[in-house]
């Protein structure tokens, strides 16, 4: 094996060695975009929680079909770009659903995706700090 692609593996093996949920957190699929650069890594992990306090509170605060939507379509992109396997799934749940749907069914799937926007967070900051 290359010398430079062994530094690269190493790098990332840190972060598996992390006890990091790959349902939460998927760091081998990241790491195929970023080639173990951890630096790289950490500035899209950072962007990611970024977005997701964004979607969330975009989703949070939708007061129409299209808002709801955007917010869902775009969390679950992100989530999935990014191996946030759970949180990809709830919001192609959310989608699917529709901003019109029950209530009740409504609440229940997304206080799920606060919890696993909630894990997802703590995991990131279990990699790159607060």
């Amino acid at each position: 094996m290359a010398p430079e692609l062994s530094r690269r593996r190493g790098k990332y093996n840190r972060h598996s060695a992390a006890s990091v949920d790959p349902k939460v957190l998927d760091l081998e699929h990241l790491g195929r975009y970023t080639i173990g650069n951890r630096e790289l890594e950490e500035e899209l992990l950072r962007l990611f929680r970024t977005q997701l306090r964004t979607q969330s509170q975009i989703l949070a605060e939708a007061r129409d079909a299209e808002a709801w939507r955007f917010a869902t379509h775009t969390l679950k992109g992100v989530a999935r770009a990014i191996g946030a396997w759970a949180i990809a799934e709830t919001a192609e749940q959310l989608e699917h659903l529709g901003h019109a749907c029950d209530m009740a069914r409504r609440r229940r799937v997304l206080q799920a995706l606060e919890g696993q926007i909630a894990a997802c967070e703590r995991e990131i900051a279990q990699i790159i700090g607060r």
